[in-house]
């Protein structure tokens, strides 16, 4: 079997990075913009990549994060005062689901709607300070911020 050398003429220079034969692939930008640095090749580009992915995972899980309490029964609230500090602070998000009065005990915090008559018409995140049952079999039951010094005014 006889094998053929190319030229000299013909041959790419060693190291040169040139073969013989079409260029394979699609050549990015404009030999100009190649030039003034315009085209992301090689590094800039992973790192491009690699940021856009980032991303999306991070996107994707703060949805399934948000989501998936909401699909098992639970309520997203936000803390809006500080009567809770130490516990929760102002911007923290809570997650909720509603409990039958009697699988609540003392030292349990919920959020509720006060009694019509205290004046608050939104819903408050207290720790349950005390209960009775009363004659009827109803419960009756006092709250306090943990960063109150004092109870709640109401009963329920």
């Amino acid at each position: 079997m006889k094998t053929s050398r190319l030229p000299a003429a013909c041959r790419p220079a060693v190291g040169s990075g040139a073969s013989v034969g079409p260029r394979v692939g699609r050549a990015r930008g404009t030999a100009d913009e190649r030039e003034r640095g315009r085209v992301a090749t090689g590094p800039v580009r992973r790192l491009v990549r690699y940021s856009v992915n980032t991303l999306l995972v991070v996107s994707i899980l703060a949805g399934v994060t948000y989501l998936v309490p909401s699909l098992m029964g639970y309520q997203r609230y936000v803390i809006t005062g500080g009567s809770m500090s130490g516990t929760f602070e102002v911007g923290d998000m809570v997650f909720t689901k509603e409990e039958p009065v009697g699988g609540l005990k003392v030292g349990d915090v919920i959020t509720y709607l006060p009694p019509a008559d205290s004046g608050t018409h939104s819903l408050v995140t207290h720790r349950i300070i005390a209960m009775r049952t009363q004659e009827d079999g109803s419960v009756v039951m006092r709250t306090q911020g943990d960063a109150n010094p004092d109870p709640d005014p109401w009963k329920f």
